[in-house]
Formats: C-alpha cells, sequence, structure tokens
C-alpha cells in the first residue's frame, strides 16, 4: 500500500508530510508514504501534484523506487492512494507501475480543470506555475493568465492523469467519489472516465453523499475505498489482528 498526501496548510503542517498511517496500520499489509519533494522549493506553495520540475519527473522515480521496494518485500500487489492532489498522484504514478491498483478519492485528474472554492480558484495553479514549473508562463503575468488555455504539450503527461491514461495502461482504477463535491464528481470524473472508455476491469466507481465541498474522506469513508477495491482487484487486505 503506497500513500500520497494531499494539499498542505504550510500553516498548520511542516514537511515532509505523510498521511494516512493510522488507517493503514489496521490492516496487515507492507505500507509506503511519500511527501511531495517540490513542496521544499518555497515555504508557500501548498499544492503541487507530486508532478516534480523541470528535467526532474518524480511520478516515474516513484515508481521506480515503489517496484523495487515491493520486490525487496515480497508484496505481489502494489496498491496506491490518495485524495485530491494525492489522488491525482496515485493515478499518475499507478500508469508506471503494471498490475498496480489505484483508490482515488475526489482527485484531480487534469491539474489545468482544477479549480478551488472561494474568491481565488485558481490561486494554487499559480503558485505552482510560479515556483514550479515558471517555463510555462514564459514571461506573461500570472495575474493575467489564461489557465484554460492548452499548457505545454511536452509536460502534459506530467500535469494530466486523462492524457497518460488514454493509451491503454494494466492499472485498475476505484474512483471514489463525494457527490456533493459538485466540481470534482462533474468535471474530473467524467475527464477519467472518457479517457478510459467503458472498460469494467480498469474501472469502478464508488460513490458516497459527504459533506458540501471538497474534503478529504473520513477514516470510514477511506477504509471502506481500501476494502471495495480489494474485493474488486482481488487482492487480500487482512486485518492486522489476524
Amino acid at each position: 500500500m503506497v500513500s500520497f498526501h494531499g494539499a498542505l496548510d504550510r500553516k498548520r503542517y511542516s514537511v515532509p508530510r505523510f498521511e494516512r498511517l493510522r488507517s493503514l496500520t489496521k490492516y496487515r499489509v507492507n505500507s509506503l508514504y511519500f511527501s511531495d519533494p517540490s513542496l521544499h522549493i518555497d515555504p508557500s506553495l501548498e499544492l503541487s501534484w507530486f508532478t516534480g520540475w523541470k528535467g526532474v519527473n518524480v511520478h516515474r522515480d516513484m515508481a521506480t523506487w515503489i517496484a523495487v521496494t515491493a520486490e525487496a518485500l515480497g508484496s505481489d500487489r502494489v496498491v496506491l492512494t490518495g485524495s485530491s492532489g494525492g489522488g491525482f498522484a496515485a493515478l499518475m504514478v499507478g500508469s508506471y507501475i503494471p498490475d498496480s491498483v489505484v483508490i482515488t478519492y475526489s482527485p484531480q485528474v487534469d491539474i489545468r480543470l482544477y479549480e478551488a472554492a472561494g474568491k481565488y480558484p485558481h490561486a494554487a495553479k499559480r503558485s505552482y506555475i510560479r515556483h514550479v514549473w515558471p517555463e510555462l508562463a514564459r514571461g506573461q503575468d500570472l495575474a493575467k493568465f489564461d489557465f484554460a488555455q492548452k499548457w505545454d504539450e511536452s509536460i502534459e503527461e506530467r500535469t494530466s492523469a486523462v492524457a497518460r491514461y488514454r493509451q491503454p495502461r494494466d492499472t485498475q482504477i476505484l474512483f471514489v467519489s463525494n457527490t456533493r463535491d459538485t466540481h470534482h464528481h462533474q468535471v474530473h470524473l467524467p475527464a477519467l472516465r472518457e479517457a478510459l472508455g467503458d472498460d469494467p476491469h480498469r474501472f469502478q466507481l464508488l460513490s458516497y453523499a459527504g459533506p458540501a465541498g471538497h474534503h478529504p474522506p473520513g477514516p470510514t469513508e477511506f477504509e471502506r475505498g481500501l476494502e471495495r477495491a480489494a474485493q474488486w482487484a482481488g487482492f487480500d487486505l487482512p486485518s492486522a489482528g489476524h
């Protein structure tokens, strides 16, 4: 089991940050936790989707480390999980690991599509471009940057799970979606679903009605997703007490 965190309030959390340890230790599994190295670039950066930066593909590097670790531990299946920005990372890293399973909770599926609630819906993307990918702006004023424009195709496979999954991947995806998270349920979910096509072996949806807006799943919903994925994808998820 591999866990990725989502956006971090840098006033509350320090980096490195590791999430879901308490939930995953309820099960008798090997587990690995990643913290986004890009967050070390600037203390104000809260979300950078584990993409890495120019010349460094963190998704691909993590996939290599995960495969080596799984082999060393004798794990016969790799299961990746995260919510929101961490869910995006799980999707992207999973696309590099054959026979992997991704359990993703209300994720972004394309960074360009992400809009936060409130007065500044593009603030996270603006900060991301400023600190991680300044090449995307090419001298443009970020206050006037058109986020709907097509980003540089050379990094599309780093910033879009939709682009990655247009090509067949040996990955099974359980998409856990809060139906009251309107933007992610109505924008991100359909975009990924269209890229994957109608293949029940590759994609399953688990919906629930959680709090209104974009929030990480509580422990109950998180563990329900793990157990549903185990049942569907056929991997063992024994409790730690057995």
